[in-house]
């Protein structure tokens, strides 16, 4: 399950128990509202949550996951999300459910070796189903 976070603002000066300032994608000063959206490996929506604007991003996964849980009942999940998201509290309660997690990492900030690695495109072999590429990482370097 893909998860990741916006928010959008309202055209109001008064907060309310939703709408709260908060830190805005795009920089406005409105109260805004957080929506927190898990989509599946067709980019369909699956489960979504609103929460007040003033909650930080990294906050909304792990009640959201506690919703998908429920909803969905004991599957096993993996949960891809960028590198701000999947730390600390969030990462912890992923292994302690025995869930697989994929992080994104920038190839730009990654060292010369595994850059290097990445960006060679010898060893990708086609997914099934036309949705990616896979490299085989024996023998790769380590990522950092």
């Amino acid at each position: 399950m893909y998860y990741d976070v916006t928010n959008y603002y309202w055209e109001v000066d008064r907060e309310d128990e939703l709408r709260k300032r908060g830190v805005s994608k795009e920089h406005r000063p409105e109260p805004i509202v957080q929506l927190g959206l898990f989509m599946d490996h067709s980019g369909l929506p699956v489960s979504y949550g609103l929460f007040p604007g003033n909650t930080n991003d990294v906050a909304t996964m792990r009640p959201m996951m506690q919703k998908l849980a429920d909803s969905l009942g004991n599957h096993h999940l993996i949960y891809v999300a960028d590198k701000g998201m999947m730390g600390g509290m969030n990462l912890a309660q992923i292994i302690l459910e025995h869930y697989g997690y994929v992080i994104s990492s920038s190839v730009r900030k990654a060292d010369a070796e595994l850059r290097s690695f990445i960006l060679d495109p010898h060893g990708y072999t086609a997914l099934a189903g036309g949705c990616g590429e896979s490299k085989n990482p024996s023998g790769s370097p380590k990522a950092s």
